[in-house]
């Protein structure tokens, strides 16, 4: 293991999560953005921050996953989430978005062609 510079545990950053656990969590945080998200057009207010950014980034991953289960582990997020959905389509609008996710969504394609 690489010494750890940084004074926290790495030892925890290498555990392995049980699926329940990152179930609830990753449930919990979408549930949270969908919260946040019907009180305003973005996570912070009515214009897109770097939050929105950070964020649209990880959920654009979740989407790439199979839409066959339902959230977290799967990537139909318009029933339960349909704030969140509707989101995610405002920042894939925003300029750079396609450019900047266009390497990740071409690995998916090469993957699913395997």
């Amino acid at each position: 293991l690489m010494k750890d510079y940084s004074k926290h545990s790495m030892r925890f950053d290498l555990k392995e999560v049980p699926e329940s656990r990152e179930a609830r969590i990753l449930t919990g945080a979408l549930d949270i953005m969908e919260q946040q998200l019907s009180q305003s057009t973005f996570l912070t207010g009515e214009k897109a921050t770097l939050a929105d950014i950070a964020c649209s980034c990880e959920i654009e991953q979740l989407l790439m996953l199979p839409n066959t289960e339902s959230p977290p582990f799967g990537c139909d997020l318009s029933v339960k989430y349909p704030k969140l959905h509707s989101w995610q389509s405002k920042m894939r609008q925003i300029e750079g978005f396609e450019k900047t996710h266009k390497a990740l969504h071409g690995a998916v394609k090469s993957i699913e062609k395997m």
